[in-house]
C-alpha cells in the first residue's frame, strides 16, 4: 500500500495530497516518512503545512 501512496503523490490534486500525506504519517514506516520529508522540500507554504500537519499525527518517533 504504501508503494502505491507514494506513486499517487506527484499526480495527486490539491485535494488528494493532503489524504496521501496523512497516509503515510500513519503508516510511519522510514520509507514514508522520507517520502513526507522529500514532500516537505517545497517552496509552497501551503503544501510544507500540509505536511507539517499530517506528520503531527504520526505516531513515529521519526516524525517529530
Amino acid at each position: 500500500m504504501r508503494d502505491a501512496v507514494i506513486a499517487m503523490l506527484p499526480e495527486a490534486g490539491d485535494t488528494l495530497r493532503p489524504s496521501l500525506y496523512y497516509l503515510l504519517a500513519q503508516l510511519a514506516d522510514p520509507a514514508s516518512i522520507a517520502a513526507l520529508r522529500q514532500a516537505g522540500e517545497t517552496d509552497s507554504l501551503p503544501e510544507l503545512g500540509e505536511v507539517v500537519l499530517a506528520l503531527s499525527y504520526s505516531t513515529s518517533r521519526e516524525a517529530d
